[in-house]
């Protein structure tokens, strides 16, 4: 199996994002996941569901983009996936500082699809 380069893949490569709403150290972010996304190509041809490192992918960097966190400063990551993540349904994805972690969930109608944390560097290492 090869990498596939981001610049080579036709369709979308990052959910839709209808709005964002400030939470204590975080933020809650709705998105759809577009039909066409790139990466559900071949991630099943019957039945297409978001892979989890698609997961992992747009968590880090929505937190770069919404919590202003270097997206470099994540180590140690630990996931679990509940429920499959289809495209084309409303979903939550909650981020939030605790310590020195991100931690993220996505979730459909408040049924949790998966979470996670990711340890932050130190401040002080950033």
């Amino acid at each position: 199996m090869t990498k596939a380069d981001p610049m080579q893949l036709s369709g979308a490569i990052e959910p839709e994002i209808s709005a964002t709403r400030p939470i204590q150290d975080g933020v809650q972010i709705d998105l759809t996941v577009p039909h066409d996304l790139a990466y559900l190509e071949g991630h099943f041809p019957e039945t297409p569901i978001v892979p989890g490192v698609v997961q992992i992918d747009w968590a880090i960097r929505l937190a770069a983009r919404y919590l202003h966190l270097d997206i470099e400063a994540g180590t140690h990551f630990q996931v679990k996936y509940r429920r499959i993540f289809l495209p084309g349904r409303p979903v939550i994805l909650t981020l939030h500082i605790k310590s020195e972690f991100l931690r993220f969930d996505y979730a459909d109608q408040g049924e949790m699809l998966s979470s996670g944390s990711i340890r932050l560097k130190p401040a002080k290492e950033r």
